[in-house]
């Protein structure tokens, strides 16, 4: 496979949700090199926001389970998503986590 451009692959990446990034990632050793806890965080920050995040680290690791890496927080979010979808629920915004989190 011809190596594209890092910055059209971020472009790409940017149009698909996390489980498509995962797969694109994974067909290359290039773009696999890519596949980092760090850029996963940013993915995070960029998908849901400082006070997401900070709000999900303050709840109690016993109701939040934490995952040991980005990659995997962001999976379970977008597998729960789908499920809601599924459901023919609509996807949640981060304020519907906010009041989730509060019950």
């Amino acid at each position: 496979m011809d190596i594209i451009g890092s910055d059209i692959i971020k472009t790409i990446m940017g149009y698909c949700d996390i489980s498509v990034k995962v797969i694109l990632l994974s067909l290359d050793k290039y773009y696999h090199s890519l596949n980092t806890d760090r850029y996963w965080k940013r993915i995070a920050y960029e998908e849901y926001g400082d006070a997401f995040w900070t709000r999900a680290k303050e709840r109690p690791s016993m109701a939040s389970r934490p995952l040991q890496s980005w990659k995997k927080e962001l999976l379970r979010i977008d597998n729960f998503q789908q499920k809601l979808s599924y459901f023919g629920s609509p996807l949640w915004k981060v304020e519907d986590f906010y009041i989730f989190w509060k019950i």
